[in-house]
């Protein structure tokens, strides 16, 4: 779905900053970086994007990242280590400390149930 349906705005900042978030995941961008990209101040980014989505810039860019990750998760065989660098976070760690307060769930135990339910159809 497009950004400007799915986020109900033609704010051609917001959108430019969202396209370049979606399109640099494994190798994320400062908030700084996102603005200068878009022609404009942080300021102006932070502002922007709290009117949008009412949150920061790198929040919103974390979630962005964080479900990304989880669609890896449930579709792909990549280890847990190999979707935290794909998605941009530095350690194992900090990526599950990071899904498991977005989602409520741990990554290894929701990569495990899909990993389960696939087995399970695949042999029906």
């Amino acid at each position: 779905m497009p950004y400007h349906i799915r986020y109900r705005t033609r704010n051609k900042i917001f959108l430019q900053a969202l396209e370049h978030m979606n399109t640099n995941i494994e190798e994320p961008l400062s908030t700084r970086e996102i603005a200068e990209f878009v022609g404009v101040s942080v300021r102006q980014i932070e502002r922007t994007f709290r009117k949008h989505v009412g949150e920061s810039p790198g929040k919103h860019y974390r979630k962005i990242r964080l479900k990304h990750a989880k669609a890896l998760l449930a579709s792909s065989d990549m280890s847990i280590i190999q979707i935290a660098l794909a998605t941009g976070f530095k350690s194992p760690s900090n990526f599950s400390k990071n899904y498991r307060q977005e989602y409520s769930v741990s990554p290894h135990h929701f990569h495990r149930d899909h990993q389960l339910t696939k087995a399970t159809k695949s042999n029906n």
